[in-house]
């Protein structure tokens, strides 16, 4: 949106079916994948929010690459990786001006996905199915070396923001968040409920897509809803969330 002009304009032009946009935390870039069609390879592109500019190429052509985001400090692109050679999705990372090769930074003998950097930038949460189900996961970033349980129940699509680590819970479909400390060492408090699937009056998550954010300050909660079967899809702000009890 362009503030100035009180208007939108376009952003891509030149890759197919752009989604899943990441912001940069300087606001100044978007991070997002593209694919050209069902089944085929996931890419990832960077696209400054110069509209002139052409999106740039980030990891392409290497398996499916997806869910893109961004360590605090604007330096680095988190993403799920999955290629042919290996059933296990994998946590990888570039340098977000393309300077160097991507490398995993979690590859275990279990699927590991949608990865989220602590603000400080020494953990990283992720989902992990080595519980035997879908569970949160935080190890130490970037070396992996030490890995902490979050969740116990089943539970997916994290995202760390502040204090918090907020997620979707399997059973419920609720959006949930744990209260966390990263000093001296990781520890996380027990899960608490922050919104119900009836209070935001629309699913949290879908396939292949979740259609919630928290802002960086934890002051607003993000949805994405549909109030009527065909009806324009509607984005909800929700303010004050610690004490909403109704939207």
């Amino acid at each position: 949106m362009d503030q100035q002009l009180g208007g939108y304009f376009q952003l891509t032009f030149d890759v197919g079916n752009p989604w899943r946009p990441a912001w940069s935390p300087d606001s100044r870039r978007i991070a997002f994948q593209t694919r050209a069609g069902l089944g085929s390879e996931a890419d990832i592109y960077i696209q400054s929010l110069d509209s002139e500019s052409k999106s740039r190429p980030l990891v392409i052509g290497t398996g499916s690459n997806f869910y893109p985001t961004w360590s605090h400090d604007g330096e680095w692109i988190l993403y799920t990786h999955l290629d042919g050679s290996n059933k296990f999705s994998e946590i990888w990372r570039i340098r977000a001006d393309g300077t160097e090769e991507p490398e995993p930074i979690l590859r275990e003998r279990f699927s590991v996905a949608f990865p989220s950097v602590s603000p400080d930038g020494r953990y990283v949460a992720y989902f992990s199915d080595r519980s035997g189900q879908g569970n949160i996961f935080v190890s130490s970033y970037p070396d992996g070396s030490r890995h902490a349980r979050v969740t116990n129940q089943g539970a997916g699509w994290p995202k760390w923001r502040g204090d918090s680590i907020y997620f979707i819970d399997f059973e419920t479909g609720n959006l949930m968040a744990a209260e966390v400390t990263t000093i001296p060492v990781f520890r996380a408090g027990q899960p608490q409920m922050v919104l119900t699937q009836d209070q935001a009056g629309a699913p949290f998550s879908v396939p292949g897509l979740f259609l919630w954010d928290v802002s960086a300050d934890e002051s607003e909660i993000v949805l994405i809803r549909d109030r009527a079967a065909g009806s324009v899809p509607q984005v909800v702000v929700v303010e004050n969330w610690r004490y909403a009890t109704d939207l």
